[in-house]
């Protein structure tokens, strides 16, 4: 009998990925386009991405929104902690191009527009702090106390809760003066009812 020989087949060309939708560019659209084009084509791809986050809404159960609210909210926050880090690399450049300016310590207190996170500058650093340890170091500070046990108790709070802030804020011991400063500003800045 004689043997069929199966026909010649060529080999398949290798699968490709398809170039995603965003990667392709415009004819004539370069890296070097003008800022207000590159303004609008950010807020029509905004808009596009929150109709579609809006169209997806009506299928997911109560843990997905819950998941994509606080996602929503971490990513809000990072976003002020980055506003803030570019204020203060600016800051930082207009201090050091001035000649002469004296390094004392100064601390003041910004809150969040959601109150949820309390932000302590000390000489252009800044030190994020949630609500529960704000109430902490205003109770602290707000105590009948004498201001000498008040001081010590921030610094032992500080060690026990928050050790970071020592390398930010130069706080060495329970007499440091940063520690009286920080007193005044959260007593005039928060009141226990």
């Amino acid at each position: 009998m004689a043997e069929k020989k199966a026909p010649k087949t060529k080999p398949a060309k290798p699968a490709t990925k398809p170039a995603a939708k965003s990667a392709k560019r415009p004819a004539g659209d370069t890296a070097k386009s003008s800022g207000r084009g590159n303004k609008a084509k950010k807020q029509g791809k905004t808009e596009k991405l929150a109709a579609e986050l809006k169209s997806l809404i009506p299928q997911l159960d109560e843990e997905g929104l819950l998941f994509l609210i606080e996602q929503a909210r971490v990513h809000i926050y990072n976003m002020q902690v980055d506003a803030l880090n570019k204020s203060m690399a600016r800051t930082r450049q207009t201090e050091s191009a001035a000649p002469g300016k004296s390094k004392a310590v100064g601390i003041s207190l910004k809150i969040s527009e959601d109150k949820h996170s309390y932000y302590l500058s000390c000489n252009n650093d800044w030190i994020m702090f949630n609500r529960a340890e704000m109430l902490q170091l205003v109770k602290i500070t707000s105590s009948p106390l004498p201001d000498d046990d008040k001081r010590a108790g921030l610094y032992r709070w500080f060690d026990r809760e928050r050790r970071d802030v020592f390398g930010t804020v130069p706080i060495r011991s329970p007499q440091s003066e940063i520690l009286s400063e920080l007193i005044r500003l959260l007593n005039k800045s928060f009141k226990i009812k």
